[in-house]
């Protein structure tokens, strides 16, 4: 009962490890300590960890609980788990996580039916290693730049605001809800696709990056009132599912920085404009994936390729447009209200 501190390393062999500090002012610090077994866990009215500290769990799972308070971690949690439980951090306030290393098909979980409740960040120069990353929290979750993570598959996520930053590819295999604050999906590197699959996206504004982004039928990516930005880092985007926002700026819906693109169903506020390619940035063709169209007051783009936007599309303001060659076929009366120019495509 009571804070514990350690003073020294704790190795159990193979044996598994279990650290608990109850009670009134019972934090678990471990301090920049050493803790070794075949399995971990830890567990206090808030749990601190230096820089220098690692926590090995062998080829066990590790579990972190804060007991509603703060978690504070700057070390590493290592484990060759490829369990769906190798690593979870659950039951605080505010979560500064540590390194997190798992097996190549182990899975990370942050919050565990929303028992965290505070904001969850990572420290300094820490980054996340994991095949799943999945979770729940009521506060909002920044795993972005400058840290670089390592997450090929983002399962079902539920927060108030949810960024995430992957050194390479991508793939959704869960809804992903940013609540009423926003969400950045950012895949970046070497073959760094973001692929959506038939999975949801929603929060208010939502951000979709990746060198090359993809998205099934039936998958929705909802912004709520604010505002989507897709760009394909000079990758193909192929999109089949929907774009919905209520927004009504001048950017609700931004589709750019690609080859191809094939565009999904996108829908604005009655005020909204959508825009394709900006500043030539989309330098392949532009179609229409299936039957979907387009419901926006107002469509504006720059590309360098063709656009064939040839669907049962509402736009009934056709703003400045610059393409090799230009099909829109509008479903409503069309009013233009910038050049358009086709260049030498017809």
């Amino acid at each position: 009962t009571g804070a514990t501190t350690l003073t020294g390393s704790v190795s159990a062999g193979t044996g598994s490890v279990t650290l608990q500090a109850t009670g009134t002012g019972g934090t678990l610090a471990l301090g920049a300590n050493d803790v070794s077994g075949a399995g971990v866990t830890l567990e206090g009215v808030g749990v601190t960890q230096s820089a220098g500290s690692t926590v090995d769990a062998g080829t066990e799972d590790i579990l972190v609980n804060g007991g509603g308070s703060t978690i504070d971690m700057a070390g590493a949690l290592t484990t060759t788990s490829d369990a769906a439980t190798a690593t979870t951090v659950e039951n605080a306030s505010t979560v500064a996580l540590p390194a997190i290393t798992t097996g190549t098909s182990g899975t990370t979980t942050i919050g565990v039916g929303g028992d965290i409740t505070g904001a969850v960040t990572q420290s300094p120069s820490t980054a996340i290693s994991t095949r799943t990353l999945t979770g729940s929290t009521v506060g909002p979750v920044n795993l972005g730049s400058p840290n670089t993570n390592t997450i090929p598959t983002l399962g079902a996520f539920t927060s108030d605001g949810f960024t995430l930053d992957d050194a390479g590819a991508l793939t959704l295999a869960g809804t992903v809800s940013g609540g009423t604050g926003s969400v950045t999906l950012q895949a970046t590197g070497t073959g760094g696709t973001l692929k959506l699959g038939t999975s949801n996206v929603s929060g208010a504004g939502v951000t979709l990056e990746g060198v090359g982004v993809t998205q099934s039928s039936g998958s929705t990516v909802n912004a709520g009132s604010g505002d989507i930005l897709v760009s394909g880092g000079g990758g193909a985007i192929a999109m089949a599912g929907a774009l919905t926002t209520t927004s009504d700026t001048a950017t609700a819906t931004t589709v750019r920085d690609a080859t191809t693109v094939a565009l999904p169903a996108i829908t604005t506020g009655t005020s909204g404009t959508t825009v394709i390619g900006v500043g030539g940035d989309i330098s392949g063709a532009v179609t229409q994936s299936g039957s979907t169209t387009l419901s926006t007051e107002t469509l504006t783009g720059d590309t360098t390729g063709s656009v064939d936007l040839g669907n049962a599309n509402t736009v009934p303001t056709l703003g400045a447009f610059t393409s090799d060659g230009l099909t829109l076929n509008d479903d409503d009366a069309l009013s233009l209200a910038g050049a358009v120019s086709g260049g030498t495509g017809l």
